[in-house]
């Protein structure tokens, strides 16, 4: 029995990996598989991710003219660079690289290349460890806030409402 890796895109199920791709495409046109689904076990990486991007869908809603790729561009360029580069572990070797790669280009180009489908993308978040991005975290959530921006998380936003409801309820 094949042990294949599936992601599911839109409605479709697609191989998550090489051996996956290559497995499903070898399949006769019409074959017919069985599958046994195993949910993946959440990691803290999994759910740091996820809550990263929530904060960028979040503060996007919030910024006119803002889309979600906008903020996480910006954010890995003022704060996730800074955190690799402060990093005691290899600070100084993250630091050389990224000056090397960012010297003489135009800040607009720097933000550019933050993004994941730019031609010459700069990884940013995606070689951070878990710690690290913990920090970025912490300090995209305090940008926000020093420019009235104010992420809540879904509990957080919940518990507002009942509280607004609660409050008109009363007649306060």
């Amino acid at each position: 029995m094949a042990n294949v890796t599936l992601i599911k895109i839109g409605g479709l199920l697609y191989g998550a990996d090489d051996y996956s791709k290559a497995y499903i495409r070898k399949q006769a046109s019409g074959a017919q598989l069985t599958l046994k689904l195993v949910n993946k076990k959440q990691t803290r990486r999994d759910i740091l991710n996820r809550l990263s991007h929530a904060i960028y869908n979040q503060a996007a809603k919030m910024i006119e003219g803002s889309e979600p790729d906008d903020e996480k561009s910006y954010m890995k360029l003022r704060h996730g660079i800074p955190v690799l580069i402060n990093d005691p572990l290899d600070g100084i070797e993250t630091e050389d690289y990224y000056r090397r790669i960012l010297e003489g280009v135009p800040y607009e180009e720097r933000i550019e290349r933050m993004r994941e489908n730019h031609r010459f993308y700069i990884p940013v978040t995606s070689i951070m460890r878990d710690d690290q991005i913990s920090k970025y975290i912490d300090r995209m959530i305090r940008d926000y806030a020093s420019r009235g921006i104010i992420i809540k998380t879904k509990q957080m936003q919940e518990l507002a409402e009942y509280d607004r409801f609660q409050r008109e309820s009363e007649g306060i």
